[in-house]
């Protein structure tokens, strides 16, 4: 296909792509990979914008970005990228929490209890760069689920109480 416009640019990818609703009719396996068997219906193949990828000869290559459908017509979000997202939240909070910073320095993950530092020596320890990695990598998510579960039953040391200083002026705090 000499002399097609070609683009990396997600932009342009976005514009340009064919959008329609299939339904997988069949899959095998093949020497090669998978085999899949979609059915369009004739008014979404035969739209304008997406004429050309009937018209396109058999063996093209394509982008595909696809997403399950409810009867509702809602996308169905997979169970795994549910629990990633759940994780990613827990580790930004478990962060921001005294108990787990303090429980973080007993366990000599990190020297000092702050949310940042807290933040930076659960990465360490997942071997991640990003509390986000959590969303996509397996073998962190169980780590760090190994790690809430001993926070969650060693639990933390008491916190310090804060020491209550008198006040010189009672009348200034109603």
């Amino acid at each position: 296909m000499t002399g097609d416009f070609t683009t990396t640019d997600p932009l342009e990818i976005k514009d340009t792509a064919f959008q329609f609703e299939a339904v997988k009719m069949a899959a095998k396996q093949d020497k090669a990979g998978w085999v899949v068997t979609l059915r369009i219906k004739t008014e979404e193949a035969t739209d304008p914008q997406n004429r050309q990828f009937i018209l396109d000869w058999v063996g093209s290559r394509y982008m595909l970005v696809m997403a399950r459908i409810a009867d509702n017509e809602e996308i169905v979000v997979p169970d795994e990228v549910v629990e990633g997202k759940r994780l990613v939240q827990s580790a930004a909070m478990l962060c921001n929490d005294p108990n787990f910073q303090k429980w973080l320095v007993d366990s000599d993950l990190t020297f000092d209890a702050a949310p940042d530092l807290a933040a930076e020596a659960l990465r360490a320890h997942l071997g991640i760069k990003s509390r986000a990695d959590l969303r996509d990598n397996k073998s962190a998510q169980l780590a760090f689920k190994r790690l809430m579960e001993d926070f969650y039953n060693e639990g933390p040391a008491p916190l310090e109480e804060p020491i209550e200083e008198p006040i010189d002026n009672p009348a200034a705090f109603p």
